[in-house]
């Protein structure tokens, strides 16, 4: 009776443990690799057909430099409450080569720049 315990302890440990392999079964699904990150901007210009909207937006920490750029903004919802010359938070998403904005909320009107305008387009991104 003791040895068929130690033996099926041992079966129990080789299987629990494997036998040193560290890859993922066949089946496991593939994580996504998304980041979220705070976005503060102005909102310069709104295309609801295209369902995107250009930014001039703050830095992003640990991503990009502060910059006006277009931005995929897909829950209709989010591209409801967008208008050019209002102040908004929002969540960047970037996940594998895809960016888009989720979480849209109105703060404000947009800042006015040292010359006394608010942001108009330059160029998307």
């Amino acid at each position: 009776m003791r040895r068929f315990r130690f033996s099926l302890f041992l079966l129990l440990a080789l299987g629990l443990f494997g036998c040193g392999s560290s890859a993922p079964p066949a089946e496991a699904p593939q994580a996504t690799s998304s980041q979220r990150y705070p976005l503060v901007g102005d909102v310069v210009s709104v295309d609801s057909a295209g369902r995107d909207a250009v930014i001039d937006h703050e830095k992003i920490a640990d991503l990009m430099d502060a910059m006006q750029m277009g931005f995929s903004v897909p829950e209709a919802a989010d591209l409801a409450k967008l208008e050019p010359g209002k102040r908004i938070e929002a969540t960047l998403v970037v996940e594998n080569n895809a960016m888009w904005l989720e979480g849209v909320k109105v703060i404000g009107d947009a800042k006015v720049r040292p010359d006394g305008n608010a942001p108009t387009p330059t160029h998307a991104h």
